[in-house]
């Protein structure tokens, strides 16, 4: 440990041989001629750190990370709960840094970046899955890393929206000595307003991912019950309450009434599926739309039919309800009664009409003999 002469010959990328400068072992600066230093070395385990500098040329802007965070299943910032989802999150780099420095050999190296990144719940701020990722790199500036997250529980995700945030440290492996080692992180730049708010600029839609959640209610418009005559036109209406949406963005919902016993698309009369649609562009995340079915089958007497509802946004599904035992979903049809059964007047083909003629006739009968009877008894 000293004092060493130290002479620059090769300014570094982005450095200038020019602004040498002396550092003393109290910190002040005495300018030197030209790629001439002095450093102060000091031991730190069982090596030494050499300090010294010059004047950096390149010019100084913020380093910033910028992140796309998409679900890998189709590329886009939705996801259905109760499915296992990997989120992808690319994350491109911005501005200047010294991207060298010397390393323990005395050689120009690469500065260490550590890129972390966590995934939020935007509503209850739990914390769902994290990663990280070092590397190195010649041209900071437009670098582009990335990291996966992989959340396997999403059951409690729906109408919720998660976030991804990311931070980015540099950081030099420190020798302790007998073997031991630790690195230093120095946090350079990160996306996450929640916890540094002064290092970024908000949470970004490209950084969200959302769960949306649909429930529905179907009834019949005539009684406002879960059953219906299957007689005439039919007119069911689905109210359908969803979840997790982006207000300014069109969707559309479209529906289907499933037979539950053949758990086919039930049809009409005409033999065509029974669907209906609906498009909007919410005000709110939260909202609810309707869709009316009208058709006509009296086939479909003493089914269950069942709405399964899509909601997709272009030609993408980002989330459904499609449940064939859930009873807010159904109406039941009522068996046609079978008129054939009830005698009909004129009707002398019905063996029940000729029974019964012959049932008064035998009670007359017998009646009439009983009369006579007590009438020849009392003579």
């Amino acid at each position: 440990v000293g004092t060493y002469l130290v002479e620059e010959v090769k300014p570094a990328p982005g450095y200038t041989l020019t602004g040498a400068s002396l550092i003393a072992e109290d910190g002040s600066e005495i300018a030197l001629d030209e790629g001439r230093y002095i450093g102060v070395v000091r031991k730190v385990g069982d090596g030494v750190h050499l300090t010294y500098g010059n004047l950096y040329t390149m010019k100084n802007t913020p380093i910033e990370v910028h992140t796309m965070a998409v679900n890998q299943k189709d590329s886009s910032h939705y996801a259905q709960a109760g499915e296992a989802v990997t989120i992808v999150d690319t994350v491109t780099m911005a501005g200047t840094d010294c991207e060298r420095l010397v390393n323990d050999n005395g050689e120009w190296d690469y500065i260490k970046y550590r890129l972390k990144g966590e995934v939020h719940d935007l509503e209850t701020g739990e914390l769902l899955a994290s990663a990280s990722k070092d590397f190195i790199t010649d041209d900071f500036d437009g670098h582009v890393e990335s990291l996966k997250f992989k959340i396997k529980d999403t059951s409690k995700l729906a109408g919720h929206t998660i976030y991804v945030s990311e931070y980015l440290y540099s950081y030099v492996t420190i020798n302790e000595g007998k073997g031991k080692k630790h690195d230093e992180e120095t946090l350079v730049a990160c996306e996450d307003e929640t916890i540094f708010p002064d290092l970024s600029d908000g949470i970004k839609e490209t950084q969200r991912i959302h769960f949306p959640n649909l429930s529905t209610t179907l009834l019949n418009d005539a009684n406002q019950t879960h059953i219906a005559d299957a007689l005439g036109t039919l007119s069911l209406t689905d109210t359908v309450t969803y979840e997790g949406l982006l207000p300014g963005v069109e969707y559309e919902i479209r529906g289907k009434l499933m037979n539950k016993k053949s758990g086919q698309t039930a049809v009409d009369q005409n033999g065509n599926a029974i669907t209906a649609s609906v498009r909007f562009v919410p005000e709110e995340s939260a909202g609810i739309e309707k869709l009316n079915f009208h058709f006509n089958n009296p086939d479909l007497a003493g089914e269950t039919l069942v709405a399964f509802e899509e909601l997709f946004e272009g030609d993408k599904k980002i989330a459904g309800h499609e449940d064939i035992e859930d009873e807010e979903q159904s109406i039941y049809l009522t068996p046609i009664k079978d008129e054939s059964e009830t005698p009909k007047t004129g009707d002398v083909n019905n063996p029940l009409i000729w029974l019964g003629l012959c049932g008064g006739i035998l009670s007359g009968f017998i009646g009439f003999s009983l009369f006579m009877l007590r009438k020849k008894h009392s003579s």
